[in-house]
């Protein structure tokens, strides 16, 4: 879980939290096989330090 909250954090600073990163890229980045990947993203959700939104052609996760 704290690989994938690392992974949204780091877009975060990067961007100043303006941008959220898409779910593709971090999932991608991450090495995970989707379904790890949406459990540990769901349990962030979940622990509210992360969000997810729809951005115009993606869905975005942004830190809180």
């Amino acid at each position: 879980m704290e690989k994938v909250y690392q992974i949204i954090q780091a877009n975060s600073k990067k961007t100043g939290n303006a941008s959220g990163i898409q779910f593709i890229r971090a999932w991608d980045e991450s090495k995970m096989n989707l379904q790890e990947f949406v459990q540990h993203l769901d349990q962030l959700i979940k622990d509210q330090k992360v969000y997810m939104r729809e951005g115009i052609n993606h869905s975005l996760l942004f830190a809180i």
